[in-house]
């Protein structure tokens, strides 16, 4: 009985961990959100458009690319379009 309790004591309910991991996803995702609105934001002050000629010089994706040696998030955003 000793080891039931103390299993079930340490576990935490289905409910807090979705609630942890929905928070969690939320904040991840509103970070990502502004990396992509601040970098559509830099390239509107600097006048430039945000697609090119082809999508390898998307200025947009070359922002991003540059950004992800500093924020790791960056990459992430644009990962399908490698």
């Amino acid at each position: 009985m000793d080891a039931i309790s103390a299993l079930t004591g340490s576990q935490k309910s289905i409910g807090y961990l979705l609630n942890k991991a929905y928070k969690e996803e939320k904040e991840y995702n509103g970070r990502m959100l502004m990396t992509i609105i601040q970098d559509i934001q830099f390239l509107g002050r600097q006048g430039l458009a945000l697609q090119g000629h082809e999508e390898s010089e998307n200025n947009f994706i070359q922002l991003m690319k540059l950004r992800s040696h500093d924020q790791p998030v960056s990459l992430l955003v644009m990962k399908p379009n490698l």
